[in-house]
């Protein structure tokens, strides 16, 4: 949803219609700090333990 409402406002900025950008951009801004609030707040260390990290290509080795 995030990203529709980002698209959109490119969008009407390519689009010259100067009348609604600024409402977009505040929509889009709005959008953008809920969902960074509903990562932050709404999710656990679970939701995210499906995912491995990295194998480093080089072995570090300690000095």
């Amino acid at each position: 949803m995030c990203l529709l409402i980002f698209y959109y406002a490119v969008y009407i900025h390519a689009s010259n219609n100067w009348d609604v950008l600024p409402v977009i951009q505040k929509v889009n801004t709005i959008s953008a700090i809920l969902l960074i609030l509903g990562l932050e707040y709404f999710t656990k260390k679970e939701d995210f333990a499906h995912i491995k990290p990295r194998k480093e290509k080089y072995q570090v080795t300690k000095r």
